[in-house]
């Protein structure tokens, strides 16, 4: 359950709060959209931060949910079987980072991954990672400065696009250099 609320936050861009409270007719699976209309906010349920929003259900938060029980409305619930809160996943999220030996919170580790990856590997544009975030376009660069952390990686982005080609010859006034 956790791999997959992990997976599934990473992958669609939406905070905790909005996948505590995400209910399986949120999700249409044909059109591969998901309708984000409600958060846990302070123990009640609100509306999101940046408001109702439909974005795409990516493929690998699809597959991360494909095998949860749905035998109730919730798509992600507890041992118990409710509704998750923020002092529910942070003692699951804990053993997480005892086992891995890290130090971050939860909502940074999925957020930053899934930006870094759209933005960086899957080279998305920033209206596309904006609409998928919930992001104004006003405010994209900020926040893909914040969270998409483009100098990682950024090196081998090089050397991967110089490893097979041949040095070009450059023409300079007065003959040619190699």
């Amino acid at each position: 359950m956790m791999r997959s609320f992990l997976k599934f936050s990473a992958f669609m861009l939406m905070r905790p709060s909005e996948v505590y409270e995400l209910e399986w007719a949120d999700i249409d699976t044909d059109a591969m959209r998901l309708r984000k209309a409600r958060r846990v906010y302070r123990g009640h349920v609100d509306e999101p931060k940046t408001g109702p929003k439909t974005i795409a259900l990516t493929a690998p938060a699809r597959d991360a949910i494909i095998g949860l029980p749905r035998d109730g409305r919730l798509v992600f619930r507890s041992k118990m079987g409710k509704r998750l809160s923020a002092s529910t996943m942070q003692r699951y999220w804990d053993l997480v980072l005892a086992k891995a030996e890290l130090d971050f919170d939860l909502y940074h580790a999925t957020k930053h991954y899934g930006v870094h990856y759209m933005w960086t590997k899957l080279g998305l544009s920033n209206r596309a990672i904006a609409a998928q975030a919930g992001w104004s376009l006003k405010t994209v660069d900020k926040m893909l400065a914040v969270y998409g952390h483009g100098d990682v990686g950024a090196l081998e982005e090089v050397d991967a696009a110089f490893a097979n080609n041949v040095t070009p010859i450059l023409k300079v006034a007065g003959g040619e250099q190699s």
